[in-house]
């Protein structure tokens, strides 16, 4: 996966941090971001791993399990 460093840039700068913070910790600002990525995707799988063998009659659609974070 690739994190580009601009959207990093611009996330931080809305999230309120100044811009020199940014520009001495951009590294790992973008390490964070990928991490937090990763984590999120394997999250997701999960979930759609756990819907997809639930083996229930009454199981909800894969877009409201999605939803429940």
């Amino acid at each position: 996966m690739e994190v580009s460093v601009k959207s990093v840039q611009i996330i931080a700068t809305e999230s309120g941090l100044p811009e020199s913070l940014v520009e001495r910790h951009i590294d790992a600002l973008c390490t964070m971001t990928l991490r937090t990525r990763i984590s999120e995707r394997k999250m997701c799988l999960n979930k759609v791993r756990a819907w997809y063998f639930n083996r229930s009659t009454n199981k909800p659609q894969l877009f409201e399990v999605l939803e429940d974070k």
